[in-house]
């Protein structure tokens, strides 16, 4: 197991796999742990990355973040294809699973701590591993499979939906849920907070007994791949910072619509962006 290069003060802990995403000829670094750890960095939060992958997946773009690596024969491989029908996922290989006991004793007291589990990396019990911090999660890794072909298709909430309960704050999106209304309301009765990504057509936060939709600010949307890491990242930071739900997501939604006008990692808002952002809320 590798240890991170550097450990400064963590307050903002990301738990999942990175990826190597192909398109085509070209393969890129991805995956919610990338996308969401960078942003975290760039919203001036200590972000410590605890992940796995194989010893050929370059993770030099994660510099700056403190990254502890799980050995693995294989890293998470996912080809993405555009059809009529949107994006086809197919799941090539997966790099091994993150047992809770790989996180840092000194990481686990993180005041905020996002699970971003891809392909069902980690167990659903780790929710209950980290009672004294702002517990946020994207879910996309419980609330899909994948057939002997590698084909991703939504698996619905039965695997989820006891974790999501326990987040403070879930985000997820339509794609997600298969666009089912139904599984929309049935996460959403069961979550404390609740955001539901529509990409072009922006975000439903639920609240206890409560909903709202915020349009989407608008975009040239040229690679949709990270946005909706981005905006858990950012709506996790504000919330942690006090902000309510529809100023949070207001707030995340800055970083989250220009981000599909620029392609892969390049996506993520830089520094410079997040102190330029009109709404800012202190680390």
């Amino acid at each position: 197991m590798s240890r991170p290069e550097h450990d400064p003060a963590l307050d903002t802990l990301v738990i999942g796999h990175v990826s190597a995403d192909r398109e085509g000829s070209h393969i890129r670094l991805g995956g919610t742990a990338a996308y969401a750890g960078l942003t975290a960095h760039a919203l001036g939060r200590h972000v410590g990355v605890v992940t796995s992958a194989g010893r050929e997946l370059d993770l030099s773009a994660l510099a700056g973040l403190s990254v502890m690596v799980i050995p693995s024969a294989t890293s998470t491989v996912f080809e993405n294809r555009e059809t009529e029908h949107g994006r086809r996922q197919t799941l090539l290989s997966r790099a091994a699973a993150i047992p809770y006991e790989a996180v840092p004793a000194a990481w686990r007291r993180a005041g905020l701590v996002h699970l971003a589990p891809i392909a069902a990396e980690l167990d659903t019990e780790i929710v209950n591993s980290f009672p004294g911090s702002f517990l946020g999660l994207t879910a996309q890794g419980w609330l899909r499979s994948w057939g002997p072909d590698g084909t991703v298709i939504p698996s619905g909430l039965t695997h989820a939906l006891p974790a999501c309960a326990r987040a403070d704050a879930v985000v997820v999106s339509l794609e997600d849920l298969g666009g089912r209304e139904g599984d929309v309301l049935e996460l959403a009765a069961r979550c404390r907070l609740l955001a539901v990504t529509l990409g072009q057509n922006g975000v439903r936060v639920f609240t206890r007994g409560s909903e709202h939709h915020l349009p989407a600010p608008p975009a040239t949307e040229i690679d949709p791949t990270g946005a909706g890491d981005i905006f858990a990242a950012a709506f996790f930071h504000s919330l942690r910072t006090g902000a309510e739900p529809r100023e949070a997501a207001r707030f995340a939604q800055q970083f989250a619509a220009p981000s599909v006008s620029r392609r892969g990692l390049a996506a993520v808002p830089s520094a410079e962006e997040a102190r330029r952002s009109p709404h800012p809320v202190p680390p």
